[in-house]
């Protein structure tokens, strides 16, 4: 909130500041009129033009500082929903995992939980992916491109385990393996947060 309010400060400043600007330049060209002996009613109207000068000024300047607003609260909800959407992700991944090691899951139930974990796997690359495309953040691109190899090897190990059908086959590779969930998340919560 802080920053939010920082931000209208350093608006209504700077148009204060526009304004006062413009003024002075009305003032000063008043003056010349008056030097000049210029008809005075055309010079006592300056006011008026700084005013009508001034006013698509603001209205530019407070449509940008909104616009900018706006493009903050839509980039926190798309964090907002990957962040959810990786806390789901890591969790399926936990269960397959727990399963996979313990064997206390059925097949059927752990076909049904790779096949969540692939879907929400894309679901997830889709939203990172318009995400980095707004933000345009070298640190969260290379976080995120490491995520997705990442998740999509784990995928593909989670497949194979089902195809082989092998308890020790799975117990050996799912441990050569491990996704790194923490990186992502401090990234999507730094901008849930507006950071």
């Amino acid at each position: 909130m802080s920053k939010d309010r920082n931000k209208s400060e350093n608006l209504v400043a700077t148009l204060f500041a526009v304004y006062a600007i413009i003024l002075v330049l009305c003032i000063a060209i008043y003056a010349i009129f008056k030097l000049l002996k210029v008809d005075i009613t055309l010079a006592t109207n300056l006011l008026l033009w700084s005013a009508a000068i001034f006013a698509p000024v603001a209205v530019l300047m407070t449509y940008n500082s909104w616009r900018e607003q706006k493009g903050s609260e839509v980039v926190a909800i798309l964090a907002k929903d990957i962040t959810t959407d990786i806390l789901e992700l890591r969790a399926l991944n936990n269960e397959i995992f727990s399963g996979v090691c313990v064997s206390n899951i059925s097949f059927e139930k752990s076909q049904k939980n790779v096949n969540e974990f692939h879907d929400l796997r894309i679901q997830i690359k889709k939203s990172i992916i318009l995400l980095n495309e707004y933000l345009k953040n070298e640190n969260l691109y290379k976080i995120t491109k490491i995520f997705n190899q990442q998740t999509q090897e784990r995928n593909v190990e989670y497949w194979d385990i089902l195809h082989k059908n092998s308890n020790k086959y799975a117990r050996e590779t799912v441990k050569k393996s491990q996704i790194g969930f923490d990186p992502i998340l401090e990234q999507l919560i730094n901008y849930t947060l507006y950071k």
